[in-house]
């Protein structure tokens, strides 16, 4: 199997810029324990978020159930 060299996540879905979605996060229940503020959030962002709580199962649930179609 050849494997294929891309520059970006763009060249992974031809025709799509996934770059320029937003994915919108709703603020959470009272009581919640996630630390994610509400807004519309990149894909870096996302990573950021991802990045910044590796060690909360929780949040990392919750960003989880926002990218979920």
């Amino acid at each position: 199997m050849q494997q294929v060299e891309f520059n970006s996540l763009d060249d992974l879905i031809p025709g799509e810029e996934i770059l320029k979605y937003k994915w919108y996060f709703p603020s959470r229940e009272e009581g919640e324990k996630v630390f994610v503020k509400a807004g519309y959030y990149d894909l870096n962002q996302i990573v950021g978020l991802l990045r910044k709580f590796r060690n909360d199962p929780v949040t990392i649930h919750y960003i989880a159930d926002m990218l979920e179609i």
